[in-house]
């Protein structure tokens, strides 16, 4: 009985290298972008840095920025009393 084994040729095994290697080059880089993302939607604490963010602005008065399930008041419009 003749087992079937093949070997792999060096321009095989070669491309399979640089496939494995670019595969988990692809998967660090998102782990990375992933990772940058959190630490930002976590370092948002004030309505300027929400707005820096790219995050929506609603069209309120004073303005609101939401991100990350939080919302934030633009401090430089404040609401004034009326004295009707």
């Amino acid at each position: 009985m003749k087992k079937n084994t093949k070997k792999l040729s060096k321009r095989e095994a070669t491309f399979i290298i640089v496939v494995l290697v670019i595969i988990g080059a692809s998967g660090l880089y998102a782990l990375r972008l992933q990772a940058r993302s959190i630490e930002k939607l976590k370092a948002i604490d004030t309505f300027e840095e929400c707005a820096a963010a790219g995050n929506p602005i609603m069209e309120s008065y004073p303005e609101q920025c939401a991100a990350n399930g939080r919302s934030f008041s633009n401090p430089n419009q404040k609401v004034e009393p009326s004295t009707n």
